[in-house]
C-alpha cells in the first residue's frame, strides 16, 4: 500500500500528499545508500574459529544514522497508512467532494425554506416570516429541511472530522 501511495503521488510534488510521498521515497533512498555504505566497511577479522566478518571504525556512525532514518521512515509509513485509512484512497479528493456535496444539500434545503417563506409572505399576505411559517407550503419546506439536516448534518460532521485528521497528518510534512 505504501509503494502504491508513493507511485500515485510521484509526479505531484507540490501537493501535501506528494510531499509525504517524496519524504518516504527520499528516506527509503537514504536507507539504501547507507546500507550500501555500511557494507563497504565490512572487513575480515581473525577469531578463534578463523576469519569472520567485522566492521571497521567508520561503520558505527553509519549504523547510528541508518537506525535514525529507519525510525523516521517507520513513522512516515504509519502516517501514510493512517492517511489512506482515513481517506479510503490515496488522496483527500473523495472526502472533499463528499463534504461539498453535503454542504450544498444542506444549503439548498435552507434556501428552499427561505424561498417558501418569502413566497408565502408575498402571495399569502403574511406580514412577517413568523406569520408565514404557519402556512402549509412553509411547514412542508421546514419538515423537508429538518429531514435533510437530520440525515446530512452527521455525515458532514464525520467527513469534516476525517478531513481534519488527514490534514493534521499532512501538516507534519
Amino acid at each position: 500500500m505504501i509503494q502504491e501511495f508513493v507511485n500515485f503521488h510521484k509526479d505531484k510534488t507540490t501537493s501535501a500528499e506528494g510531499r509525504l510521498a517524496a519524504k518516504y521515497k527520499n528516506g527509503a533512498a537514504e536507507v539504501e545508500r547507507l546500507q550500501t555504505s555500511l557494507l563497504k566497511h565490512i572487513r575480515p577479522v581473525k577469531s578463534s574459529k578463523g576469519f569472520v566478518p567485522g566492521f571497521d571504525s567508520g561503520a558505527e556512525q553509519i549504523a547510528e544514522a541508518l537506525d535514525g532514518i529507519e525510525k523516521a521512515l517507520e513513522v512516515i509509513s504509519s502516517d501514510i497508512k493512517a492517511f489512506v485509512e482515513l481517506c479510503g484512497e490515496f488522496s483527500m479528493d473523495r472526502l472533499l467532494k463528499d463534504r461539498n456535496k453535503y454542504r450544498k444539500t444542506l444549503g439548498d434545503a435552507k434556501f428552499a425554506t427561505k424561498n417558501a417563506t418569502l413566497r408565502e409572505m408575498r402571495a399569502g399576505g403574511a406580514a412577517t416570516a413568523a406569520e408565514a411559517e404557519s402556512a402549509p407550503r412553509v411547514q412542508e419546506a421546514l419538515a423537508k429541511q429538518d429531514r435533510i439536516e437530520a440525515e446530512y448534518a452527521p455525515k458532514l460532521a464525520a467527513v469534516e472530522s476525517r478531513i481534519d485528521k488527514a490534514k493534521a497528518i499532512l501538516a507534519k510534512y
